[in-house]
């Protein structure tokens, strides 16, 4: 069925994201230092576990916009303003908290909570709305949105 289908492109996705993070993150995290050094010169020596943190932060934050699009595409996109304000939010407190305390790195980790909170949001919406792990058989079953056929120019046929 098409809902099954656009879980499987949507899962193909998250697997695509989850390889090119360990591709990516493994070196940041390993050689974070000397990455910094060859990439950037002396003036940023030290700031490897900071890359490391917001690497960390652009894998949750990519995870999350391929979910918001996949939700956005079912015509859910009112949880934007949500997750914008909910963003907003921890960024700013947590930076306010953690930024006199501990710099660049308190900054990076109150964006890293920030993109975690909306990954975990986002992951929510979506397991709800297409209702994955809840059928008896343990298969998900179709997304109680009703789409309206679309016409070749994009709009809708009614």
């Amino acid at each position: 069925s098409g809902g099954q289908a656009n879980r499987g492109q949507t899962l193909v996705a998250l697997r695509l994201v989850a390889v090119t993070a360990v591709v990516l993150l493994v070196p940041v995290t390993l050689f974070g230092d000397e990455l910094a050094l060859i990439l950037f010169g002396d003036d940023f020596e030290g700031i490897g576990r900071t890359m490391a943190i917001l690497s960390l932060a652009a894998v949750c934050t990519g995870t999350s916009g391929l979910i918001f699009n996949v939700i956005a595409g079912m015509g859910l996109h009112r949880y934007a303003s949500w997750l914008t304000a909910i963003n907003l939010s921890i960024t700013a407190t947590l930076g306010w908290y953690l930024i006199p305390r501990f710099g660049v790195e308190g900054a990076a980790f109150a964006q890293l909570t920030a993109a975690a909170v909306a990954l975990v949001f986002l992951g929510a919406i979506y397991r709800r709305t297409q209702h994955v792990g809840s059928s008896a058989a343990g298969e998900a079953q179709e997304s109680p949105v009703k789409r309206e056929p679309l016409m070749r120019d994009g709009s809708s046929s009614k």
